[in-house]
């Protein structure tokens, strides 16, 4: 591991009346392996078939899977490609369009590859207080930077393989020839894998979030005691689809950037006092 970690803060206004000040801090961390004893990689395969890659030269636990460029807008496409499953059945219509890495037509174990992985690039946080007199303004903002997550909820609410509730956005589903769209056909059982682990369930986890916001009131003539009202996990701004781009499924660092539904972090308010005697 290697990075570098920053911080500073600044003091914008300074009078009798008024304080403003301001602060962040950047943060980076790499991680790559160096050794795997005697073999060049580690893949761990989950339940729901999704895997982590560990391997020489990458970072620790990447996402490992199929590349993915499209659906099949008709059978000529289908056709020209010439791609068939591990079974021998051959990709029609509907069909999501699969790299075939090692060029050898079939669909299979051997092509999926290295995702990326759940690290950020950049992470940190930026604050400021704002005093006038003796009213006080805060507010705490956290951020992650590239960093990319297994989303499997809506692996599993845009299968369309079964019974159960779907996503609204299968609605954009393939349904007839020529149709040009990134949702696959509708077949009972997937039997081409469609909904395989794949980059389609990879998304962009970066997020931008307001921590905390507070504002209080310092009584002069009680001995400073302050009241304040205090707001956490008031906003986010992600392009990530799930509930929470800010989550941690379990303490094994093998299963970070996995979105199994855990319950995402609350919005929540406070009013309180310091009261000094």
């Amino acid at each position: 591991n290697s990075g570098v970690e920053l911080g500073a803060q600044y003091q914008l206004i300074q009078t009798k009346d008024v304080k403003w000040y301001v602060g962040a801090t950047l943060s980076t961390n790499q991680s790559k392996v160096l050794e795997l004893g005697n073999q060049d990689k580690l893949i761990l395969e989950m339940g729901d078939g999704s895997a982590v890659i560990s391997e020489k030269g990458q970072a620790l636990y990447s996402f490992y899977g199929y590349q993915t460029d499209g659906v099949f807008a008709a059978d000529d496409d289908a056709i020209t490609a010439n791609l068939k499953d591990a079974a021998g059945k051959s990709f029609a219509a509907g069909d999501v369009i699969f790299i075939d890495q090692n060029n050898d037509n079939i669909i299979d174990d051997r092509d999926r590859v290295n995702l990326g992985n759940a690290n950020p690039k950049l992470f940190g946080s930026f604050n400021t207080t704002f005093q006038y007199k003796n009213f006080e303004l805060s507010a705490i903002f956290g951020y992650n930077s590239g960093n990319l997550m297994y989303n499997a909820v809506r692996r599993n609410m845009e299968s369309m393989s079964g019974f159960t509730n779907q996503l609204v956005s299968v609605r954009n589903r393939w349904m007839s020839q020529g149709q040009d769209t990134k949702m696959p056909r509708a077949v009972y059982g997937d039997p081409m894998g469609n909904a395989r682990f794949s980059d389609r369930w990879i998304e962009d986890a970066s997020y931008l979030k307001l921590k905390e916001l507070t504002i209080s009131y310092k009584f002069k003539y009680l001995n400073g005691t302050t009241v304040y009202l205090s707001g956490e996990n008031l906003l986010t701004i992600t392009n990530y689809l799930g509930l929470d781009p800010e989550n941690m499924y379990s303490y094994d660092a093998s299963l970070r950037g996995f979105d199994y539904a855990k319950v995402p972090l609350p919005r929540s308010f406070k009013l309180g006092f310091n009261i000094k005697l």
